[in-house]
């Protein structure tokens, strides 16, 4: 696997396979790529870990294809809307066998899109830590602002299902107070979805 130590930018179409990107920093938009010709950008199977940006630490998109593969993103960190993936005005945005792991989640959004996302046997493993006897919040990694206000999302904590509508800022997510220590988790699955978003909760 080759390691890329700067972020790549897109004419009109690019293919980018077997690759690291790591510790990358961007002052503005995309860690790793950026993407905003209207091209087509893929990405497959790469890997990219503690890279970091203002805006989406791995990659940002605008009015253009993305199509990402077979790929690991792990503790990326960006200062606004999303850590990893911001993807918008752009049609087609698709994401296949990609696992997202955050060590420190903190409730910050990983993928955002202005556009329907297309999303296939992913997994997300985020971490997250809270106290007893106060309420955690337990916020959803994606933000999809197509997702309609009616549709409502299933949160299970343990053998308990709570049913979550979209908020106002276009996120999903509860609070819930545990009242024991300890390591908890929490599902979280989408309509027609075939990926998992798991999230562990550390209470001490």
């Amino acid at each position: 696997m080759q390691k890329m130590v700067q972020q790549t930018t897109i004419q009109k179409e690019l293919q980018i396979y077997n690759t690291l990107f790591e510790k990358n920093h961007a002052t503005e938009y995309g860690g790793c790529n950026y993407n905003d010709k209207n091209a087509e950008l893929y990405l497959i199977n790469l890997y990219s870990e503690n890279n970091t940006a203002k805006i989406a630490a791995d990659t940002y998109s605008y009015n253009a294809t993305l199509i990402i593969n077979k790929t690991q993103m792990k503790n990326n960190k960006a200062d606004d809307l999303a850590d990893n993936i911001v993807n918008k005005k752009s049609d087609k945005c698709l994401l296949i066998n990609t696992e997202t792991i955050q060590d420190n989640y903190n409730n910050h959004i990983q993928i955002y899109s202005d556009k329907a996302l297309h999303i296939q046997n992913n997994t997300f493993n985020l971490t997250l830590n809270g106290k007893v006897n106060v309420k955690t919040k337990l916020l959803s990694p994606l933000k999809d602002t197509t997702i309609s206000s009616r549709i409502k999302i299933p949160f299970k904590l343990g053998s308990t299902t709570y049913y979550v509508t979209k908020k106002s800022d276009n996120t999903f997510y509860m609070n819930h107070k545990y009242t024991t220590r300890g390591s908890k988790t929490v599902t979280i699955t989408y309509p027609s979805s075939t990926y998992k978003i798991n999230l562990k909760v550390n209470i001490k």
